[in-house]
């Protein structure tokens, strides 16, 4: 495993990238409005980055995983367990050793169904590459803030925020994987 762009021997394997790659810590807090909503607390996307592991605590918490079809379905498991799940980046960035089929970003969401009163947190942990890792030509930071200024764009223009639409990110991923 390594970055596709080999000017970056320094990070040839994934524990290279992990420890020398920025790591963002989130943790959310969810409170029940009364009746369980309908809408899933936080909509199907493809994070950036590589990863992201999180951990589910006790709880009604259902972290949803979109299937080639489009249906969610929901992933459950133990308050002792990690979840890692694979980001736009981790799919995009890296040669997984010729793995068949190409690992594809997963694209999920998160489902609470909490009730008046209840409350439920989330921790996770998004990995990013090293600042100097070189990504798509050009090294992570200088990508990163590429990016970032066509949000930002986007943003003033009406075009949303960061997170990207399920939909939207896998037809933009297939267009990028057509290309390699």
């Amino acid at each position: 495993m390594c970055i596709r762009d080999r000017r970056a021997p320094a990070y040839r394997t994934l524990a290279a990238v992990v420890d020398g790659g920025q790591h963002l810590e989130h943790l959310h807090a969810y409170y029940g409005a009364g009746a369980p909503a309908a809408a899933p607390a936080l909509a199907a996307h493809v994070d950036g980055g590589v990863f992201v592991a999180m951990v589910a605590g006790d709880g009604a918490a259902a972290l949803t995983l979109e299937l080639p079809n489009g249906e969610a379905a929901p992933l459950k498991w133990d308050a002792a367990s990690c979840v890692l799940v694979l980001a736009g980046g981790g799919a995009d960035w890296f040669d997984w050793g010729g793995a068949a089929p190409a690992l594809k970003p997963a694209a999920h969401g998160l489902a609470l169904g909490l009730g008046a009163r209840a409350t439920r947190a989330w921790y996770g942990l998004m990995v990013l590459p090293p600042n100097d890792a070189l990504v798509a030509g050009r090294r992570y930071d200088a990508f990163r803030a590429g990016a970032g200024a066509a949000v930002a764009a986007g943003d003033a223009a009406g075009g949303g925020g960061r997170a990207r639409s399920s939909a939207a990110a896998r037809s933009r991923w297939a267009r990028r994987r057509s290309r390699k």
